[in-house]
């Protein structure tokens, strides 16, 4: 948070009527609609946020802070076997075009920091959040963020149109965005799991860009799911091949 307080500061507004925000020692207030924003652990809170208590959820939570023995297993058995397929590192690309501070944002970071100048939006308040907000109304500013990032976080959120207008709405107009979703994957809650993206939903999301390129990659899980499918109908339309040329033969013979 230390390192980008001073560009978070000319970045961002109050998220309920966008006004100007008065900083002060432990929190942000808002002197046109008195919201008040504390500053906790480095991190400012604009949303408070409670977690649904389910045993999926503790998981997911006990995953992200790394804190557990079983969530250190396995975080470092996931390295090695997961349900991912990522022949490339899109964010990885996508980041090595990115000059150093940028104004770079990434929504749903989570834990993790990609890089020191990245500023970090979760609605959940990890170690390395700079802003606990959400992602479907954030404190930025009109036209402010050069390059944002969402990585496996659309589907996750109920109404995922708000994200992309918000989106819209807080680049600038030469601005990029790098989105990673799930098409064919397991479910997997945190806090729930709502969709999963076809190439035409995610075209229509991000209609309102200049440009959408959609890249699809097809792993083992997608051909473990759709194989027996096309196995399937490969079979009905063979057997009502054969079913037809009996009939066809059938009716042949009988003039």
């Amino acid at each position: 948070m230390e390192a980008n307080k001073r560009r978070i500061k000319d970045l961002i507004m109050c998220p309920h009527c966008y006004s100007d925000l008065k900083w002060l020692e432990d929190s942000l207030q808002c002197p046109e609609c008195n919201a008040r924003f504390p500053i906790q652990n480095g991190a400012i809170n604009f949303i408070d946020y409670s977690l649904e208590k389910t045993w999926d959820s503790e998981f997911q939570a006990e995953q992200m802070f790394n804190k557990t023995l079983t969530a250190k297993l396995y975080n470092a058995g996931k390295r090695l076997v997961n349900n991912e397929y990522k022949p490339r590192d899109h964010i990885r690309e996508f980041m090595s075009g990115v000059r150093q501070d940028s104004i770079v944002v990434e929504l749903g970071s989570g834990n993790r920091r990609l890089r020191s100048d990245v500023i970090n939006v979760d609605i959940f308040p990890f170690p390395n959040v700079d802003l606990v907000a959400d992602i479907k109304r954030t404190p930025f500013r009109d036209n402010t963020v050069e390059f944002a990032i969402l990585d496996t976080v659309l589907e996750h959120v109920p109404e995922p149109h708000k994200v992309t207008r918000e989106l819209h709405r807080i680049l600038r107009p030469e601005g990029k965005v790098v989105c990673i979703t799930p098409f064919v994957f397991p479910y997997h809650g945190y806090p729930k799991h709502y969709f999963n993206f076809s190439k035409d939903g995610l075209e229509f999301l991000f209609r309102d860009f200049s440009e959408c390129k959609v890249e699809m990659n097809l792993g083992p899980i997608y051909f473990r799911n759709t194989l027996p499918l096309l196995y399937r109908v490969r079979v009905n339309s063979f057997i009502h091949f054969v079913k037809g040329l009996h009939f066809f033969l059938s009716s042949f013979s009988s003039t």
